[in-house]
């Protein structure tokens, strides 16, 4: 029986540790946070340090089969994985903390409310390659399009600008995210008390100026963790770390998926968020 596509080996070096193993000490907190306390450090470089742990085996495990349809497979069971330990690190903190259970009970996101969604999201490079395989692979390949498009109009524009284009994110439909159940953490993380203050931030923004918008810290944090985790095993696999914007990589990976190979080659292949 011939191969398949899918079946090819990977055109890349093979994956292996590039560095010596140290703990993690660099992590992608929202700035507004600042400087945690010793307490909260440690907390993260354990979250960041399980994520860690979990990116790295995921990959490995998959390089060494050779096969592409096994390194995607890889990639969806590492995301599904992560994001699985995310909700539960962030429901247990809510079991422990009854004041956050509270703060939760006021979050004011649902269907319908967007605004959020006029902004860049970082995420990593695995991350977009998950969300890539989804919509080129799976139920949503008419979003490709739009995915496209979008990325044609941004063209690279930083956060404000993109804000006074009122451009949604081109994978909402109908008010709501066509890829939620593999949304990427940074979108799982951000949870608003104020709707209305999330549209004035809107509108402040495309205006040129901003509003202060009440968000829980604490799955911010986590979230963080997580990321920095990812970061952390790229880094130790010789491979380009940086967060990308979830637009502009997912259309790149559309327009040129021999982009995932020369990353995995260990090129540094994608543009910085």
């Amino acid at each position: 029986m011939s191969g398949t596509a899918a079946d090819a080996p990977h055109p890349h070096r093979p994956l292996k540790l590039a560095r010596a193993l140290v703990p993690v000490t660099r992590f992608l907190l929202p700035p507004e946070v600042g400087t945690p306390p010793p307490d909260i450090l440690a907390y993260l470089r354990t979250t960041a340090e399980g994520a860690r742990q979990l990116t790295r085996a995921h990959l490995l495990r998959a390089d060494a089969t050779s096969d592409r349809g096994a390194f995607q497979a890889a990639m969806e069971d590492l995301g599904a994985a992560l994001a699985e330990a995310y909700e539960r690190q962030f429901a247990e903190q809510r079991t422990r903390d009854p004041e956050l259970e509270k703060r939760v009970a006021a979050v004011e996101c649902r269907r319908g409310c967007s605004f959020c969604c006029h902004m860049n999201v970082g995420v990593t490079i695995l991350e977009a390659a998950r969300i890539t395989a989804a919509l080129r692979d799976g139920l949503h390949r008419e979003r490709c399009d739009a995915v496209l498009a979008a990325d044609s109009r941004l063209e690279r524009r930083r956060a404000q600008e993109r804000l006074a284009m009122k451009l949604l994110c081109p994978l909402l439909v109908d008010g709501a995210c066509s890829i939620y159940e593999i949304r990427p953490i940074a979108c799982r993380a951000l949870l608003s008390l104020s709707a209305r203050l999330c549209e004035q931030e809107v509108e402040a923004r495309e205006a040129g100026g901003a509003a202060r918008v009440p968000t829980l810290v604490t799955p911010r944090l986590i979230a963080a963790g997580y990321i920095s985790g990812e970061v952390a095993a790229l880094e130790d696999l010789g491979l380009a770390s940086h967060l990308v914007e979830l637009t502009a990589a997912v259309a790149l990976l559309l327009r040129e998926p021999a982009t995932l190979d020369r990353w995995l080659d260990g090129q540094d292949a994608f543009p910085r968020l």
